[in-house]
């Protein structure tokens, strides 16, 4: 029997600003092609992480970058490895939460994730049409 290969976990910072943590599938020279991220978050509380990539298809999860939009890969740390599993498993959430609670916590986190996702990403926009207000002369410096 052939043992099945262990997937490529690393963290991609795209020029957007966003980091992602992700499994790599294939790459060449120009491209990269990538599946199941989730971004990276931080803030007061810590390390925190969200959907990235919701309106990707299921049945075609895969997806293709042009190398040029990533600002650097890494290799994650073996933890951050782990809940990655975790979370694509839904073992995410701890054992001792009955099966009630544990739907409605989940439910919790999810949205409270997406929110802080959707919030870093207006942030970023903000910051980058400042940007580029600024570079365009119409803002007083």
């Amino acid at each position: 029997m052939k043992k099945q290969k262990e997937p490529v976990i690393k963290i991609i910072r795209f020029g957007s600003g966003e980091e992602v943590l992700l499994e790599v599938v294939k790459e060449d020279e120009n491209w990269i092609t990538l599946k199941k991220g989730i971004i990276i978050l931080t803030g007061q509380d810590g390390i925190q992480f969200a959907p990235w990539g919701m309106v990707v298809s299921t049945e075609e999860p895969e997806f293709t970058v042009n190398k040029s939009h990533i600002m650097y890969t890494a290799t994650p740390h073996p933890d951050a490895i782990k809940q990655y599993h975790d979370i694509f498993e839904g073992t995410a959430v701890p054992a001792h939460i009955e099966d009630s609670e544990r739907q409605k916590q989940v439910e919790m986190n999810q949205r409270e994730a997406i929110r802080n996702a959707e919030k870093a990403r207006k942030e970023d926009q903000t910051r980058r049409s400042m940007n580029v207000a600024d570079q365009l002369g119409f803002t007083d410096q």
